[in-house]
C-alpha cells in the first residue's frame, strides 16, 4: 500500500504539474428515439462541492432519432447528459468519439421533479477507454461483495482480508495505467473504507492514509466524497474552545479567522515532522482549511447556529479573495447555489395580497403544499391552463393551497377576465417589478413553484396541467404525494398499535 501510494503521489503530482492534452476535439453522437425534437446538453461538473454544472454543448435529436454534438475538451473528466427532465452520465476522453443509446425514463418507476437518472448504453465502446476500465472494475468490485456477503453480514475481519488482498491485487496491476485511472481506483477504495470502518479510530485512518499530505483533487467525485463524510459539519466536531472561536469568526465575517480557528482541528492542523533536534513543517492544510470552511458554511447555512448573511459574507470573501484559486470558484458556486431557488433548497419568504384582500405569506400555509401558478392573461394557451388546474384543484384542495399570480399591467379580454375572476383558489395580480418575480426568479409564463409543508422548494420549474414530454403533468405529483401520506399514516397507526 505504501508503494501504491508513493506511485499514485508522484503521478498526481505529475497531473498537476503539467497539461495532460492540448486542446482536442471530443464528439458525442447516438440515438434517442424517445427524444425526437427536444435538445440535448452535455455538461461539465464545475466542482463537486456545489455541484455546479457548465454547458459543453447542445444540439437537438433529429427526426431520424439521431444526434451528434463536437466541442473542445482537453482532460478525462466525468459529464452530464441532460434532456426533457432525464440525465445520465459518462466520462470522456480528449479525443475520442462517443456513440451513445440514451433511453427513456422508465416508467414503471416514479417521475421525479428533480430530474430521473436513465443509463446510458454505449454502443462501440473502446476497450481501452476511460468507461470500459471504470465498468469493469466496478463490476469486479460488487461481484467481491456478491461472493462474499456471508462474511461482510457474519465475519467482518475475515471480509476486510479479503477486501485488502482485492485491493492490493487491483493496485497492483494499475501501475501503469493512466493517472486519472489510478486516483480513481485509489479514493474509490478511500470512499469505499469511509462506509466499512466505523469504529473510533475510523477518521485518523481515512485522513492519514488518503487525505493528510495529499494534493486536493478538486476533479475526483470520490475524494470530494471523502472529504464531506470526514468533515461532515465541521463545525458541530470541534472542542468547546476551538468552537467558541469560530463563532466568533462567523459573527465578525472573517474567514481568516476562521479558518485559524480551525487550525486547531486535529485533521486540518498543520502537520510537523521530527528532523533530528528540529521540528519541520511538512504541510500547512492551508488549502485543505479553506476548502473544508466553504463546506462546513454549506453544511451550517440552514442550521440556527450562525446568521445566514454572515455565511454569505464569509463566502463572498474567499471567492473574491481566495487563498486558493479553485477554491474561490467553489465559494462563487456555493453562494449561487445557496441563494438559488433550486429543489430543496429553502423557499424566499413573501408577502402577499389577494385580489379579495387577503394576506399571505410563507408561514401562513404551514401544513400544507403550496402551488403557484404564475400566467399572463394575454398568453393564448391560459384558459386551457386554468381550466385543467380546476379539476386537478377539486381532487387535492386538501393537500395543496393553490395560488395564481399575474402581472397586473396585462390587458385580458373580457373573456379571460371572466375565467380569471372565477377562479376558486386565491388569485393575486402583481407589479410587474414586484419583488415576488425576481426572488423566485420567473422569466416565462405560465411558470409553476412547488413549495412543501416545511417551506422548502420541491420545484421551481414544477410540473404544471399539460403533460410534458413524457406526459406527465402535476396531477401525478400530487398522486404520489397523498400515497405516500397514507403510506406514512399507516405505518403510524401499526406503530401505536403494537
Amino acid at each position: 500500500m505504501q508503494l501504491t501510494k508513493k506511485i499514485l503521489f508522484s503521478g498526481i503530482i505529475f497531473l498537476f504539474s503539467l497539461p495532460l492534452f492540448s486542446q482536442k476535439i471530443t464528439t458525442i453522437k447516438g440515438i434517442a428515439p424517445d427524444y425526437v425534437g427536444k435538445t440535448i446538453q452535455v455538461m461539465a461538473i464545475e466542482d463537486y462541492i456545489s455541484l455546479k454544472e457548465q454547458q459543453l454543448a447542445i444540439t437537438t435529436v433529429k427526426a431520424d432519432s439521431t444526434f451528434s454534438m463536437s466541442f473542445m475538451n482537453d482532460t478525462i473528466q466525468k459529464v452530464v447528459i441532460r434532456s426533457n427532465n432525464n440525465f445520465s452520465y459518462i466520462y470522456i476522453e480528449p479525443g475520442k468519439t462517443y456513440d451513445i443509446y440514451l433511453p427513456l425514463h422508465d416508467k414503471d418507476k416514479p417521475y421525479r421533479p428533480l430530474g430521473n437518472y436513465v443509463n446510458s448504453v454505449f454502443l462501440n465502446l473502446d476497450t481501452n477507454d476511460i468507461n470500459n476500465r471504470i465498468i469493469k472494475f466496478n463490476f469486479e468490485v460488487d461481484r467481491l461483495f456478491a461472493n462474499n456477503v456471508y462474511n461482510f453480514v457474519r465475519d467482518k475481519q475475515k471480509f476486510l482480508d479479503t477486501l485488502k488482498a482485492f485491493k492490493d491485487s487491483v493496485f497492483k496491476s494499475i501501475q501503469n495505467e493512466p493517472v486519472f485511472y489510478r486516483a480513481f481506483i485509489f479514493y474509490s477504495f478511500a470512499d469505499m473504507d469511509m462506509s466499512l470502518y466505523t469504529n473510533s479510530r475510523a477518521n485518523e485512518f481515512i485522513y492519514n492514509q488518503y487525505i493528510n499530505r495529499y494534493p486536493i483533487l478538486y476533479s475526483n467525485e470520490f475524494y470530494m466524497s471523502i472529504i464531506k463524510k470526514l468533515y461532515d459539519r465541521i463545525f458541530t466536531q470541534l472542542d468547546l474552545e476551538t468552537s467558541n472561536k469560530a463563532y466568533l469568526a462567523v459573527l465578525k465575517k472573517s474567514p481568516t479567522l476562521l479558518e485559524k480557528a480551525l487550525e486547531h482541528y486535529r485533521f486540518l492542523a498543520p502537520d510537523y515532522v521530527q528532523k533530528g533536534k528540529s521540528v519541520v513543517l511538512v504541510n500547512d492544510n492551508a488549502q485543505l482549511r479553506e476548502l473544508v470552511t466553504i463546506n462546513g458554511l454549506i453544511d451550517a447555512y440552514d442550521g440556527p447556529d450562525f446568521p445566514k448573511t454572515n455565511i454569505l459574507a464569509i463566502l463572498d470573501s474567499i471567492s473574491r479573495f481566495p487563498k486558493f484559486k479553485e477554491n474561490g470558484l467553489i465559494a462563487r458556486n456555493v453562494i449561487e447555489r445557496l441563494t438559488a431557488i433550486n429543489p430543496g433548497n429553502e423557499a424566499p419568504d413573501f408577502a402577499l395580497t389577494t385580489k379579495s384582500g387577503k394576506l399571505l405569506t410563507l408561514k401562513s400555509f404551514h401544513g400544507k403544499y403550496i402551488y403557484f401558478h404564475l400566467f399572463r392573461p394575454d398568453f393564448s394557451n391560459n384558459i386551457a391552463d386554468i381550466e385543467l388546474l380546476e379539476e386537478i384543484y377539486n381532487r387535492y384542495k386538501d393537500l395543496v393551497d393553490f395560488v395564481s399570480i399575474y402581472p397586473k399591467d396585462v390587458k385580458m379580454s373580457n373573456r379571460v377576465e371572466k375565467v380569471v375572476n372565477a377562479i376558486p383558489w386565491e388569485v393575486v395580480a402583481l407589479d410587474p417589478d414586484d419583488k415576488f418575480f425576481k426572488d423566485y426568479q420567473v422569466k416565462t409564463f405560465p411558470y409553476y413553484i412547488l413549495i412543501d409543508r416545511t417551506g422548502t422548494v420541491v420545484g421551481a420549474p414544477a410540473l404544471g396541467p399539460q403533460p410534458n414530454g413524457e406526459y406527465q403533468t402535476i396531477d401525478k405529483v400530487f398522486y404520489d404525494i397523498r400515497r405516500m401520506d397514507k403510506v406514512i399514516e399507516e405505518r403510524e397507526k401499526e406503530n401505536r398499535n403494537r
